[in-house]
């Protein structure tokens, strides 16, 4: 699919990596974009650890390079998989 995922974070240390594994699982050709806030914790270092983009206090739609995009609100922890 042509699409971008922008996940809001902000200290997502744990939920960040899941989070990216299943929506890789749903579509490997997605965007993934991780548009942080201002974390203290490891969260950077866990999207650098995946293949995402990763943008601080950016505008989510100036960033996307895909036709469509999808904002997951609530950070990563709403849209983990239990």
């Amino acid at each position: 699919m042509n699409f971008s995922v922008i996940i809001p974070t902000l200290n997502e240390k744990m939920f960040l990596g899941p989070c990216i594994d299943d929506i890789q699982r749903l579509d490997t050709g997605v965007e993934i974009i991780v548009a942080d806030g201002g974390t203290t914790d490891s969260t950077d270092l866990i999207a650098s650890s995946k293949e995402t983009s990763r943008r601080k206090n950016a505008s989510y739609a100036r960033i996307c390079k895909r036709n469509w995009y999808l904002n997951l609100p609530g950070g990563a922890e709403q849209w983990t998989s239990p």
